[in-house]
């Protein structure tokens, strides 16, 4: 390993140290916890949304494969 690449290495783990207690700091304010329920309450609405359109789309496939094996009986 050269001496370049250790500096490198170093420099890169310190940016991502300071970027990471940056980030810890802001979500630990009063207005950082602000961004976690907004945070929370849209995750929550997303999850919502994936989960309906996989009861729909599973509905429609289930239609679909009951309808194939009804032609497929008669």
């Amino acid at each position: 390993m050269s001496s370049n690449n250790h500096s490198t290495e170093v420099i890169t783990f310190l940016l991502g140290t300071a970027i990471g207690v940056g980030v810890g700091l802001y979500f630990n304010s009063k207005e950082g916890k602000k961004t976690r329920k907004k945070l929370t309450k849209k995750m929550s609405e997303f999850e919502n949304q994936i989960e309906d359109k996989v009861q729909e789309a599973y509905t429609n496939v289930k239609e679909k494969v009951n309808d194939t094996a009804s032609k497929v009986r008669s």
